[in-house]
């Protein structure tokens, strides 16, 4: 693609003065990102009187102020340093105009014209699901996200979600996990990790599959990115699993966005009256497809991405399946493994079902972990170590 090109649009994402509906507005007046750089300040300023009269253009500051900016940010020689700078960090750029752009996004109703990138994409040529949900989620809700994610990532399926606390770190986490490839979607500069506690996993993310963001470097969290973040979620994903959610959760943002655009929705359901449970039994209750297990999910794959999907499912079947004998447990270990599930259970419920006293439960809690059967997910609680 041509430089000047690469650098008008690269000009206009650092601005962060324009919504996706103005800039599609400005870009038809104007034909191209180079020619809005290039404009007579006369034409420009008028341009924008009609459209604020309009409503075309909602700006956020006093206009003046709002101009002012605009115009300020017309100095090539900053722009092209800035931009060498941000690929010297090794983050990419990518626009609309580019043959490596998602053939997906140019599909997205307000339309999406440029990538920040740290790493890649996801494969065109692989499913990918975006697994979303409550940021305040219980341990179950984190567990079977972990779990959905991570049988759906051995599938050959690639997961993208927000990287948001909760449901989306635990499916980035079960993603990597299998060694596959994971992708988060920002509503923050590419370069800014939020929340700040989930850098490691930022980190692991860009070396294990991809961090996408529209907003240029050292962009803050800001409430309104979300939003538009969320449809590109959904814009980059073939469906779209929501594991737990509120009646008014942010999730269903990336849900209406999805329909929006097509995506099948999956949702895990809960117990009747859980406050996390309502969003996801609302979306069933609406036609949402109930997910039992990731077979629920691959079956729909499998119309979309036959070749793909039936290899990563034979491969699956042909490997020897590791079979858990429970004779081979002690009585006692066979009584504590029966007594957990897949929700965390606290000790002091353990000891009530198996009848036992803490010290004499330890023993057997910690023979069940170095086997693998069983694990800790926070401190005192327990649960089985299986996939869903």
């Amino acid at each position: 693609m041509d430089k000047i090109r690469t650098y008008a649009w690269y000009w206009l994402a650092c601005l962060e003065l324009f919504s996706p509906k103005f800039l599609k507005y400005i870009l038809e007046e104007f034909g191209s990102p180079e020619e809005i750089f290039s404009a007579k300040e006369k034409r420009l300023r008028d341009f924008f009187d009609m459209a604020q009269v309009q409503h075309k253009l909602r700006i956020r500051e006093e206009k003046r102020q709002w101009e002012e900016r605009f115009f300020a940010s017309r100095n090539w020689k900053d722009i092209v340093q800035s931009y060498n700078n941000t690929i010297q960090r090794g983050i990419q750029f990518i626009t609309k105009d580019d043959l490596s752009f998602p053939e997906k996004l140019k599909h997205v109703e307000e339309t999406i014209f440029w990538l920040f990138l740290i790493g890649e994409l996801p494969n065109k040529t692989l499913p990918t699901i975006a697994v979303i949900g409550s940021r305040k989620c219980s341990s179950f809700g984190r567990e079977v996200a972990r779990n959905l994610a991570a049988s759906l990532a051995e599938q050959k399926v690639q997961i993208i979600s927000g990287l948001a606390e909760g449901i989306d770190g635990a499916a980035h986490t079960g993603a990597l996990f299998t060694g596959e490839k994971t992708y988060a979607v920002l509503g923050s500069g590419i370069d800014v990790c939020y929340p700040k506690q989930h850098l490691t996993l930022y980190q692991k993310i860009y070396r294990q599959g991809g961090i996408i963001s529209e907003y240029p470097p050292k962009s803050a969290a800001i409430a309104f990115h979300f939003p538009m973040r969320n449809r590109l979620i959904a814009g980059l994903c073939d469906g779209i699993l929501v594991v737990e959610a509120r009646q008014k959760s942010g999730s269903f943002i990336t849900v209406d966005r999805g329909l929006e655009q097509g995506k099948e929705i999956y949702a895990v359901p809960g117990r009747i009256g859980d406050e996390l449970s309502i969003g996801c039994n609302r979306l069933i209750q609406q036609g949402a497809k109930l997910i039992l297990s990731v077979e629920d999910i691959i079956e729909d794959l499998e119309e979309f991405y036959p070749k793909q999907v039936k290899i990563a499912i034979n491969f699956k079947k042909n490997q020897p399946e590791k079979i858990f004998n429970n004779n081979l447990l002690e009585t006692e270990e066979k009584i504590v493994y029966a007594s957990l599930s897949l929700v965390p259970k606290h000790i002091e419920t353990i000891c009530i079902e198996t009848k036992m006293s803490v010290s004499q439960l330890y023993p057997f809690l910690l023979s069940l972990q170095f086997q693998g059967l069983i694990r800790e997910t926070q401190r005192n609680y327990y649960m089985l170590n299986k996939k869903l």
